[in-house]
C-alpha cells in the first residue's frame, strides 16, 4: 500500500472531513510530490487525526515523518514524509491558508473510504454458518420426527396382525377340531352298531 492511501485511510478512521490529495509532481516549482489535506472540527480532532496517521504509517510502512509542527495549539498540524506532507487543519484556518488556491495547478482528487470488506465477509460466514447449522438442526428433527411415526405405525401394525392371528389360532385349534370330528365319527358309529342290533332282534322275534 502506498504512503498516500495510509494516510487518508487514517484521516477516514479517525473521521477527518474534507479529505483531498493535490498532486504536485505537474507543477512547477514544487519541491514535493503530493499533499495530503483534512480538517477537523476541534483542537482535539486535529491532534487525534495526525497521531493516527504517525500511528498507521509507522505500523504498516515503518516510516516516522522527517519534520512535523502544529501539536502544541493544534490548529494546523503539518507531518513532512520527504515526498509527501500532511496538512490537518481546524476548519477556519484552511479557509484562511487556503492551499487549493494557492496550488490551484496541482490535480485534485477526493478519495473515497474503504468498505470493511473483511469485517462483512467475516459476518456474512457466522450468518451462513448459523443458518446452515439451524436448517440442519432442522431437518434433522423432521427426519426423526418423521421416521418415528413411521416405525411406530409399522411396529403397531405388526404386532395387531401377529395378536390377531394369534389369537384366532388359539380359539381354533386344530387338535381339538380333530378330536371332536373323531368323537363325533365314534358316536355316530355306535348309534348305528346299536340300530343294528335292535333291527336283527326284532326280526328274530316275529
Amino acid at each position: 500500500m502506498d504512503l498516500s492511501s495510509v494516510i487518508t485511510d487514517a484521516m477516514f478512521d479517525k473521521k477527518a472531513s474534507k479529505i483531498i490529495v493535490m498532486d504536485m509532481r505537474s507543477v512547477g516549482g514544487a519541491s514535493f510530490d503530493v499533499f495530503v489535506v483534512c480538517e477537523a472540527v476541534s483542537a482535539i480532532q486535529v491532534k487525534s487525526i495526525a497521531d493516527g496517521i504517525e500511528e498507521q504509517v509507522f505500523k504498516q510502512l515503518h516510516e516516522h515523518p522527517l519534520h512535523s509542527e502544529g501539536f502544541t495549539n493544534a490548529e494546523w498540524i503539518l507531518l513532512d514524509y520527504g515526498n509527501v506532507v500532511v496538512h490537518v487543519f481546524q476548519e477556519k484556518i484552511r479557509k484562511h491558508i487556503n492551499l487549493e488556491e494557492l496550488w490551484s495547478d496541482a490535480k485534485t482528487t477526493e478519495p473515497k473510504e474503504k468498505k470493511p470488506v473483511v469485517a462483512k465477509t467475516s459476518a456474512t460466514k457466522t450468518a451462513t454458518k448459523a443458518a446452515t447449522k439451524a436448517a440442519t438442526k432442522a431437518a434433522t428433527k423432521t427426519a426423526t420426527k418423521t421416521a418415528t411415526k413411521t416405525a411406530t405405525k409399522i411396529a403397531t401394525k405388526t404386532a395387531t396382525k401377529a395378536a390377531t392371528k394369534a389369537a384366532t389360532k388359539t380359539s381354533t385349534p386344530k387338535a381339538a377340531t380333530k378330536t371332536s370330528t373323531s368323537k363325533t365319527k365314534k358316536s355316530q358309529k355306535i348309534i348305528n352298531g346299536t340300530t343294528g342290533k335292535s333291527t336283527s332282534a326284532t326280526a328274530r322275534t316275529k
